[in-house]
């Protein structure tokens, strides 16, 4: 994954065992979820319609890193 491939991203509550299966490394190649402990994280859909779950306990911390990663990198394409 780039940040060329980010669609969107989101905050989200999520059941581990109902939604994925548990803890782990789970889900479908195009579903997919890593999560270690909790039930909260960041979903971040592909422009090729795959979405990954990041389990965090500080999601609001992720989306920061991510809008910095995403952002930036939209910037540099601008000036392409």
């Amino acid at each position: 994954m780039t940040p060329r491939e980010v669609l969107s991203y989101r905050v989200l509550q999520y059941r581990p065992i109902v939604d994925y299966g548990g803890w782990g490394i789970k889900g479908t190649s195009s579903d997919r979820a890593y999560n270690v402990h909790g039930n909260q994280g960041v979903n971040i859909a592909l422009m090729d319609d795959k979405q990954i779950t990041i389990g965090s306990q500080r999601p609001g911390d992720l989306i920061l890193a991510l809008d910095a990663l995403v952002w930036a990198n939209r910037d540099r394409r601008a000036g392409d």
